[in-house]
């Protein structure tokens, strides 16, 4: 009588070089790794190292200090290049008539209005407060708003004022 033979959990056949393999030899199948007793009596995995044994363990080895945590740039510096480029923004599409506002507006004015941008022909002015709101009205309907457009045509139509924070910006 023929024996059949017998399948492992994995379908595959056994044989009776598998039958006669110890617990403690090594398996060439792709298998889980055989046990080995360990000082305390427990039972643990025989560990190779991964990264030389298969080629995905590989890669995640290189690409670990890709996927690190960074460490965050506690410096002022990104900051203040951000500030830098933006004001040369503003003063490239605004600085003649920053200049032309710093030229004609009063004195006692200029610490707490700012020009806040110009746009489709509207200069929009900040000011600090409700009362330098006031005060700015009335020299700009006092003759200011007329000197603007006169100094800036075709770019400045009319003046409009809004309020801002306590900076004036």
């Amino acid at each position: 009588m023929q024996e059949t033979p017998r399948k492992d959990r994995g379908g595959r056949a056994k044989t009776a070089r598998d039958a006669t393999a110890g617990k403690g030899a090594s398996r060439t199948d792709g298998g889980p790794a055989p046990l080995s007793p360990t000082a305390a009596g427990t039972a643990e995995p025989n560990r190779t190292d991964t990264a030389a044994t298969h080629p995905g363990f590989a890669w995640m080895e290189r690409m670990r200090p890709y996927r690190a945590l960074r460490q965050r740039d506690l410096s002022i510096g990104t900051e203040v290049l951000s500030i830098e480029r933006a004001m040369g923004r503003r003063q490239d599409a605004h600085g003649d008539v920053i200049e032309v506002w710093n030229r004609i507006a009063p004195p006692a004015l200029a610490p707490s209005v700012a020009v806040a941008g110009l746009s489709r022909g509207t200069l929009t002015l900040a000011v600090a407060g409700s009362a330098a709101s006031y005060e700015l009205g009335r020299v700009l309907r006092g003759g200011l708003e007329r000197a603007l457009v006169a100094e800036l045509p075709g770019r400045v139509r009319r003046v409009k004022v809004v309020l801002s924070g306590a900076d004036g910006r």
